[in-house]
Parts: C-alpha cells; structure tokens; sequence
C-alpha cells in the first residue's frame, strides 16, 4: 500500500489498526526486513497513536545497545503515523531526538505519538519512546503538509 488521500481522511477510533502507508518502509512496511515493530501502529486514547517494538541485531549502534538512528527512525515514523488522526498528508521538514538512556536490544518498548499543534501547513508532533511507561527517548519534530502529488515520481 502507498500513501492514499482517502485512506488517510478516513474516520479511526481507539484501537483500530493502521495501515501501512507503505509496504517497503523501513520502519512499518509490511515488506521490511528491518522493522523493529512487534505490533501494528494502533490508535491509542488521547489521540495518539502507539506500537510495540523490539530492537535486534539488525539495529544494534554500540554492543547490546540500538543505534540512535535506529531510535530516531522509529520516533519519526511514529509521529508519521498521526497523519491518520489529523487526516493529513505530511513529510518532515525538522527532527530532534533527547535520550535518556541507551535502548537495549531484545527488550520490549512502547513508542506513542501526538500532535502538539498545527498552524497552517506546519504540523509540530511529538513522540516517546517508552519502558514501562517511563519515556526513555523523547522527540519533536516540524512536520509540513504536502499533496498526495508530492509522492508522485
């Protein structure tokens, strides 16, 4: 599945299961051998959106530690995902991450992402990366607004 206007406009309720906004992303794509999600990105209470993950080899920075940009990669995407809740299409144009402490590998986490704010075009998200509730990685982001026809080679 590719990003789809209708399928972003959609109307979701809490627990409801996103889709894919595409098959080979690294982070969510249903065709990614590289995902470090154990879960599908769901609709959480607050409007949020959350999924569950575990970091492997395959993501690993320092020895039993997952690389930053592994971390950095999956807060992104999940801020992506709350184009479902505010039922636009964006790209990010600003990213920052805080971490307050290593990620392990083979552990289990939760990220959760919101919406903080729009004005106009630009969209200011946030996400968490989080053991047992306790956010151990923290991001922010500028998100802008874009047409379908952005996507479009």
């Amino acid at each position: 599945m590719a990003w789809d206007q209708d399928v972003v406009a959609s109307t979701w309720q809490v627990g409801d299961q996103l889709p894919s906004h595409n098959d080979d992303c690294a982070v969510c794509g249903t065709d990614s051998s590289w995902t470090p999600l154990t879960t599908a990105w769901t609709v959480r209470p607050d409007d949020r959106v959350g999924a569950a993950l575990r970091f492997d080899e395959r993501h690993q920075g320092a020895p039993a530690y997952a690389h930053g940009g592994a971390v950095a990669a999956v807060l992104d995407d999940a801020m992506g995902y709350v184009s479902f809740l505010v039922q636009r299409i964006f790209v990010t144009a600003h990213l920052e991450v805080d971490y307050a402490r290593p990620v392990l590998l083979g552990h289990d986490y939760e990220a959760v992402a919101w919406c903080d704010r729009i004005e106009g075009r630009k969209l200011y998200l946030a996400a968490e990366l989080r053991d047992s509730g306790d956010a151990i990685a923290r991001a922010s982001g500028l998100f802008i607004a874009v047409d379908i026809e952005h996507f479009r080679p």
